[in-house]
């Protein structure tokens, strides 16, 4: 019995990895600007595992909340799949406490990825960031 709830749980991480969502995205998180970092492109999007943080420390993927267990899971065979070379991203709120960044942080140092980058708001152009941007710094 033990095997084959093993392999059950293996194929819910392989359905959960292989989903594509592609702008499932959780709306409530809010991005720190980042104007002189890297510029995201579309297909970076896609190639790449987005993991999410919300303010309180929900940590997500494709806006279906995730547990460490299974994170650790998911990550695991991401590796396993396509090598330690494939970026994961990270996708928090800028009023997350820090504990919960490093802790996904340390995760995927433990999984053997060297390659773990930030989202941030790369072009503040557009009159809703501009305007969101400006509270934030006390404008207005």
């Amino acid at each position: 019995m033990t095997p084959m709830i093993d392999v059950v749980f293996q194929l819910i991480i392989f359905f959960i990895v292989t989903i594509n969502i592609s702008e499932s995205r959780n709306e409530t998180i809010r991005l720190e600007e980042g104007r002189y970092g890297r510029v995201e492109d579309a297909n970076e999007r896609t190639a790449s595992l987005i993991i999410e943080i919300g303010r309180e420390g929900r940590v997500s993927i494709s806006n279906f909340p995730t547990t460490y267990e299974q994170l650790q899971g998911i990550l695991a065979n991401r590796r396993r799949r396509l090598g330690p070379s494939f970026p994961v991203l990270i996708r928090a709120d800028y009023r997350t406490p820090h504990i919960y960044v490093a802790n996904i942080m340390n995760l995927c140092a433990a999984q053997g990825f060297p390659r773990v980058s930030f989202v941030a708001i790369a072009d503040p152009r557009t009159d809703e960031t501009r305007e969101r941007l400006s509270k934030r710094r006390g404008g207005g």
